[in-house]
């Protein structure tokens, strides 16, 4: 049985309907009023998730490092998306239908095209900087400097407004589609050039990159690992070894015959301890964010494929509410990346607590005090 909530408004006296009030009731389905509670908490999610994020990378210094330069970039993205996308979709979602003109819906197409392109951009180049401090780790503090910085991320920002520009021009347009609640290109109209273009730039290339840097990574780690482990296991044998020699010279025992291996092997393993740490400290970083890229992938893969089934078929026949879920799906996404910051990394976590319980930088938990997670500082 459908439930409709029916709403009245009464426009103004002289409202028209070009002006979005004709002064009748507006029928809200169930499915539309769940739709709307989504948005308002996806919203407020997104924007006070990435409000932290953001001042605890401006606010402690130890979180100030290459690697965060990027997950600020990104943080600004999602929050971005809180504040402009999401309250216009909220509009059409309780309007049903475009109220805010062609003009306005030309201007929101390229923001809701420039911040998903601007997110997949910053993944990308994050994964090529995590590349960089595993595979490369001696020569990342020279390549990734902060004018390297400084230039991945004005790429990132030109790319993504010119991409978002194209569909002004003839090879494509901005429409909007009630499905999916804004204006957006219209995939099924536009040229066949255009979607391959998008395609390939827009999804293909970023994360062919992305699977070519942590694929490499990930092997690199299980070396690590396997390295890590026989360093452990000598660390605990030399430990064994000189407990029991001190009780045999405790009690007059024999000679020590096997110290200067003991002491070898004590000695490299000390002599390697950092590296292990800085390491495991790279590892733990590096998982962080291909969680991050894992979740905007399962996100967004969705939506791609209505896109696919939109230039392919031109007249997509799947329900309207699946290309709803998608949209839906895609914001909340942009609130996801705090949660996984804060749960993976003990230094965020400590960070977004302190903002949040108002403690000054002296009582901060010390944890947030501890080496930085990254190889370089900005």
């Amino acid at each position: 049985m459908k439930m409709t909530i029916m709403f009245d408004y009464s426009g103004p006296p002289n409202g028209t309907a070009d002006d979005g009030f004709d002064g009748s009731a507006s029928p809200l389905t169930a499915f539309t009023v769940i739709q709307a509670v989504a948005i308002c908490i996806f919203a407020f999610l997104t924007v006070a998730g990435n409000t932290l994020i953001i001042l605890s990378i401006v606010r402690f210094r130890v979180l100030q490092t290459i690697t965060s330069a990027f997950i600020l970039n990104l943080a600004i993205v999602d929050f971005s998306v809180g504040v402009t996308l999401m309250p216009v979709a909220l509009i059409t979602c309780v309007k049903q239908d475009w109220i805010l003109g062609d003009v306005f819906c030309k201007i929101s197409g390229v923001v809701n095209m420039l911040f998903p392109v601007a997110s997949i951009s910053t993944l990308s180049v994050i994964a090529i900087d995590r590349y960089c401090a595993i595979i490369r780790p001696l020569k990342y503090n020279s390549f990734m400097t902060r004018r390297t910085v400084t230039v991945f991320l004005i790429w990132v920002w030109v790319q993504s407004l010119l991409i978002a520009l194209l569909p002004l021009t003839p090879w494509s347009q901005y429409r909007y589609d009630p499905s999916e609640l804004l204006c957006l290109i219209a995939w099924d109209s536009s040229d066949l050039s255009f979607a391959i273009f998008c395609l390939f730039v827009c999804i293909v290339v970023p994360l062919g990159v992305m699977f070519f840097c942590y694929y490499h990574i990930l092997r690199v780690a299980r070396h690590h690992s396997r390295r890590v482990q026989a360093l452990k296991t000598i660390s605990t044998n030399v430990s064994a070894c000189n407990h029991v020699q001190a009780d045999s010279d405790a009690h007059g025992g024999t000679p020590r015959t096997s110290d200067t291996r003991h002491e070898c092997q004590s000695h490299r393993c000390h002599q390697h301890r950092p590296k292990i740490r800085i390491a495991a400290r790279e590892n733990k970083s590096t998982a962080m964010m291909m969680m991050v890229v894992g979740t905007f992938i399962l996100a967004w893969l969705p939506y791609i494929t209505g896109a696919l089934c939109k230039v392919i078929a031109r007249e997509c026949l799947w329900p309207e509410s699946y290309f709803t879920a998608c949209v839906l799906v895609a914001m909340l996404q942009s609130s996801l990346n705090p949660v996984i910051y804060g749960v993976m990394d003990r230094r965020f976590r400590g960070a977004m607590k302190a903002i949040v319980t108002c403690s000054s930088r002296t009582s901060v938990d010390p944890v947030i005090n501890r080496p930085h997670f990254s190889t370089s500082v900005l």
